[in-house]
């Protein structure tokens, strides 16, 4: 998944949807901050702290995560912090990663690795 080369565009406008880097330094600090507790995550899952490779290799080839896997909202202290996004968009935990996701598609269009 490549940082920012997803967008809209017209032919008066591009826009791109993405995490700035300011969004991933607040993001990557409150996570290191904190000390989180997966709750209802497979064993494996939570402890390894990242998606396994069956489910990054789904997530690479159709650009979505598989139905009915645990995905969470961040903390409101954390999202009052961060940019808006875009109406349609939203900022979900998922496993230790942080995606960034299209609400209507589920089609996921930036992810943060490893935050815990």
């Amino acid at each position: 998944m490549n940082s920012g080369v997803f967008g809209v565009a017209t032919d008066d406008m591009q826009v791109q949807v993405a995490f700035g880097d300011n969004d991933r330094r607040l993001i990557h600090d409150y996570y290191r901050h904190k000390k989180i507790k997966h709750k209802k995550m497979p064993p494996g899952l939570a402890k390894k702290g990242k998606l396994p490779p069956g489910l990054q290799k789904q997530l690479r080839k159709k650009g979505k995560l598989p139905p009915g896997l645990a995905k969470r909202y961040l903390p409101h202290e954390l999202e009052d912090r961060l940019t808006p996004v875009p109406r349609g968009y939203v900022r979900l935990k998922v496993g230790g990663d942080i995606v960034l996701m299209d609400k209507e598609t589920e089609v996921i269009v930036d992810i943060i690795h490893g935050i815990g």
